[in-house]
């Protein structure tokens, strides 16, 4: 019995983390379309882009359906991109990437009751935003003692309407389906159900009133399918940006603060916060940006080897990665059995790398700037090496919003005949002094990092974004009596710990070196609502159990409930908590928050000296952050930072920060020739303290491709000026 479950649990560990998905370099592979080296086919299928811009683009033509804060969600027949492409206005465009769907003990071991009863909050007043699979409005976890909805809104974007491309449903709708045995909505994963019963359901069930209680049991529930199919476990970066910007609309609607919940990522970035959905988080919350948070979680690949690394050390240094793709049975046709590779190093070396196949059939080198695709005994390999993508085209150059260069590895099926084949390939990495980090974003089969692998750095993106509070697991619970009184463990072995840290959960620092996660909390076997569309009979579900034995292994006594494990089961732990401190601190932000989380955290005999790279600051402490009160704002110094990269030839990032007393100023932006001639206002406004980028693309205010030359950027503020040189290297 154990150990089919236990064998089952690894997986479900995977899919409930949600792990990594391509971008367009899966799907858009396929059809050359933004592909490296290809021309780009001009035809009207409708594009999703993900546009940053200082001004809207005034040339666009398409459907919005996303536009806030210098960001845009739109779709455009793809013949159109070329045009959006010429508009000085716009800075940069994306395809959307791609992600998978990544109590009754671990309450009181967070000490949550003591807080309940000491600080008498529960989350009243406070919405919940909960971004995943859905969510049962039937269940009682989610009604009032009326028997009424809690759940203030659903955005369903697995339905077609005219929100944002999904379907919305309010109060009124879901308190008039709720006598009504189905409901259009649904959560067949069961994931978002459980998750939101965490961070706050009621606990009611009947049987067992509060035995599952959430944690801010009487918060207003926001929730966001945020994925288009019906089956919940792919979302799109675009469609995470929707979900975020339409629970910050509704709160500020209410005028109410609000926590949201992503519990998923992926590897499909640099790891160093650069990653559209984690700009557009940072720019959401932070300082300046009261009573509101975003939680994410450190994902669920603790013991798998998906990052490795590689430290040249001098000028033309060699060194040697391997990973092993295990046996598989292949996918019937072409284009379905893949595994991709995402590596990033620093923008001021050159670097290149070569693929070596099980046979010894070498690929490459392949230097910056390059790329090859090409049919092999081994499977197809495809590989570009220093480009970036903007609107789903790629550039020669560095990543504008990082300064580093990126290398995209792609093992496929081109041919049914040639998949790629199983054992140990090589990459074969060459070039100056530099760190070069590898990581499989995305794969159909087995496959993990060999020689060069390393057990740090595993954060997933978004949870890698610099102002979302990033959360990790720990072991609350070994033992449980299912539906069907049996009496169960995943410990067959007696190597698990009640309160070591969980085997999945992932460590970090950052690609940039920052402490992520920044705590850990309860994720291992927790309790919570079980949706009456995943029910454990189902291979969908979360609850879904391989023994033939116990085929109801997670399905609990109370038949409204069920176990599931994952650092997304950790993350609205935290979720709740931040939700109860809202409720006392409705103007506190999130980097108050965050500073209480980890000034709290707890050190045991397992989490040792903090922070770390497994524990961050150690272990949630409900009850010890109310002894905490939020604080000053941490302060920012003035500064106009250097432009980057410098010289330019395409876009050059211009970064400032403004302290709270330089809160309420007007600032001013703009660019000068040599001769003193102002050539472009890039900006005029009040930005409000904090951190602050915006880009310029070698445009005068006309729209004008500039000549090469000395540039001046001059930053005004009170009655003060400060300047930067930059060097433009014109491309005409």
């Amino acid at each position: 019995m154990g150990n089919k479950i236990l064998a089952f649990l690894f997986c479900l560990f995977i899919q409930i983390g949600f792990a990594a998905q391509s971008g367009p370099r899966l799907y858009k592979h396929l059809d050359t379309y933004g592909k490296p080296g290809a021309d780009m086919i001009q035809d009207e299928k409708q594009v999703t882009l993900v546009l940053s811009y200082d001004r809207f683009p005034g040339s666009f033509k398409g459907t919005v359906l996303l536009k806030r804060d210098h960001f845009a969600v739109v779709r455009i027949p793809s013949g159109s991109i070329s045009d959006l492409l010429k508009d000085s206005d716009l800075i940069y465009a994306e395809m959307p990437t791609l992600a998978q769907a990544c109590l009754d003990q671990s309450l009181p071991q967070i000490r949550i009751p003591q807080v309940w009863e000491q600080q008498a909050l529960s989350g009243k007043g406070v919405i919940v935003g909960i971004i995943d699979s859905g969510i049962d409005i039937h269940h009682p976890a989610f009604r009032n003692q009326d028997g009424s909805t809690r759940i203030h809104s659903i955005l369903d974007l697995s339905i077609p309407g005219v929100r944002y491309g999904g379907t919305l449903y309010d109060r009124r709708e879901i308190n008039q389906s709720l006598s009504y045995a189905t409901f259009s909505h649904t959560d067949q994963t069961g994931h978002g159900t459980h998750v939101a019963g965490i961070a706050a359901g009621s606990g009611h069930s009947g049987g067992s009133a509060e035995a599952y209680s959430g944690i801010a049991y009487e918060s207003d529930l926001v929730i966001v399918k945020a994925t288009r199919d019906r089956d919940g476990v792919n979302f799109q970066s675009s469609d995470q940006l929707i979900a975020l910007a339409f629970i910050d609309s509704v709160a500020n609607a209410l005028g109410q603060p609000y926590v949201a919940n992503l519990s998923f990522g992926g590897h499909a970035g640099a790891h160093d916060g650069t990653a559209i959905v984690e700009r557009y988080i940072n720019s959401l919350v932070g300082i300046g940006r009261p009573g509101k948070a975003i939680v994410t979680v450190a994902g669920n690949d603790g013991e798998d080897e998906i990052h490795a690394q590689v430290n040249l050390s001098h000028q033309n240094s060699r060194q040697e990665i391997t990973f092993i793709i295990d046996s598989y049975v292949s996918n019937v046709g072409s284009a379905n059995d893949y595994v991709q590779i995402d590596g990033w190093y620093p923008g001021t070396t050159q670097i290149s790398v070569s693929v070596i196949s099980p046979s010894g059939q070498t690929f490459g080198p392949v230097n910056s700037g390059q790329v090859i695709d090409k049919q092999g005994n081994d499977g197809a390999v495809y590989i570009w090496n220093g480009f970036y993508e903007d609107s789903g085209l790629y550039y020669r150059g560095v990543n504008p919003f990082n300064g580093d260069r990126e290398i995209y590895i792609q093992l496929e099926d081109k041919q049914s005949t040639h998949p790629p084949e199983a054992g140990e390939w090589t990459l074969v990495v060459q070039g100056g002094a530099a760190q070069v980090d590898f990581y499989i974003a995305n794969h159909s089969f087995d496959v993990e990092f060999d020689q060069g692998a390393v057990s740090t750095g595993k954060v997933s993106i978004p949870g890698t974004a610099e102002n979302a509070i990033t959360v990790g697991s720990y072991c609350s619970k070994k033992v449980w009596t299912d539906i069907e009184g049996h009496r169960l463990t995943l410990d067959t072995e007696g190597t698990l710990k009640q309160g070591d840290l969980s085997p999945f959960s992932s460590s970090g620092p950052t690609r940039d070196n920052r402490i992520k996660p920044e705590i850990v909390a309860p994720g291992q076997i927790i309790g919570s609502a079980l949706s009456g569309d995943a029910l454990p009979t189902d291979n969908l579900s979360i609850f879904y159990s391989s023994s033939d034995s116990y085929p109801y292994a997670f399905w609990l006594a109370d038949s409204a409930y069920g176990l599931s494990s994952g650092t997304s089961m950790a993350a609205p732990h935290v979720a709740g908590l931040l939700a109860l401190i809202l409720e006392k601190y409705p103007e506190a932000n999130a980097m108050q928050l965050k500073t209480m989380l980890t000034a709290a955290g707890k050190s045991d005999g397992f989490v040792g000296a903090t922070p770390n790279s497994m524990w961050g600051y150690g272990k949630v402490d409900a009850q010890t952050v109310f002894q905490i009160e939020p604080g000053q704002d941490p302060p920012l110094q003035f500064a106009l930072q250097n432009p980057y990269p410098n010289p330019f030839d395409r876009i050059v990032r211009l970064a400032f920060e403004l302290p709270i007393s330089l809160n309420e100023e007007k600032v001013s932006l703009e660019i000068f020739n040599s001769l003193g001639q102002r050539v472009r206002l890039l900006f005029e406004g009040f930005p409000g303290v904090g951190s602050h980028h915006y880009h310029w693309d070698g445009h005068d205010d006309y729209g004008r491709l500039l000549a090469s030359g000395v540039y001046f950027i001059r930053m005004n503020i009170q009655n003060e000026s400060f300047v930067k040189k930059v060097a433009f290297l014109s491309s005409h």
